[in-house]
């Protein structure tokens, strides 16, 4: 396993030496112009967001959107690439173990239910995490956009969900469709727990240096999901 507290995070993403390793450096103002736009797509949306606002946010001329991205189309597509790129290396480590133990028949119910852990794991501290702000607005975002092929979802949900489908396959008796559903149970459940975060506020203790402690509530959540995969593991099916 491994130390999943090792991230990228979209507000540092267009910093000096956190850029894509398989890119070219970015133009100065061109980051700028991405970082301003990142913000602004994931707090107003594609439609809510004007060029003119962007402009403002990263202190340049609208002729400099159009010379760099030639139209807001563009401009939230280049994000949304950047963004699924930094959701996707939250996974991938895991993701190249489990494929490699699948392909090599190495996969044993051991090192299922642990790497399910580790994606449960992985899935709640993205989620909770206020350095995760941007990247789940993002999500939300892209889920009701009309623009762009809704890459951004697919990393989140499918992949995910069709990773840890594969892996409670290994440990319960089930069909490939209830370890969707049971996957997606799992990841919906913690992602629309995030989501209403504030609502738990007043039930979260505080600790000594007065900020709320969280901690039980990632446990919570862990556990709870694990107890999903135990049932099914007890059980012969689901009719």
């Amino acid at each position: 396993m491994r130390d999943t507290n090792e991230k990228v995070y979209a507000d540092t993403f267009f910093d000096e030496g956190v850029e894509r390793k398989d890119s070219e450096p970015i133009n100065p103002t061109k980051k700028k112009i991405l970082k301003a736009s990142l913000r602004l797509f994931s707090e107003y949306g594609f439609n809510g967001t004007s060029t003119r606002m962007i402009a403002n946010a990263a202190q340049v001329n609208l002729s400099a959107i159009a010379f760099h991205f030639k139209n807001k189309e563009n401009l939230y597509n280049e994000c949304l690439n950047y963004i699924t790129h930094i959701i996707g290396k939250y996974y991938e480590e895991d993701y190249e173990k489990i494929d490699r133990l699948f392909k090599q028949n190495e996969m044993t119910k051991e090192k299922a239910y642990e790497y399910l852990k580790d994606l449960i794991r992985v899935q709640i501290r993205t989620s909770f995490s206020k350095q995760n702000a941007i990247e789940k607005e993002w999500v939300y975002q892209d889920g009701h956009s009309t623009v762009g092929n809704h890459e951004l979802q697919r990393v989140v949900f499918e992949r995910v969900e069709s990773v840890m489908a594969n892996l409670i396959s290994v440990l319960a008796p089930v069909t490939k469709d209830e370890a969707i559903v049971a996957s997606r149970h799992i990841n919906g459940g913690i992602i629309a727990f995030s989501e209403h975060e504030a609502l738990m506020e007043p039930y979260l203790s505080p600790v000594e240096d007065g900020k709320k402690n969280r901690a039980w509530v990632s446990e919570y959540l862990l556990q709870n999901s694990l107890a999903i995969i135990d049932r099914l593991i007890h059980q012969k099916s689901f009719e």
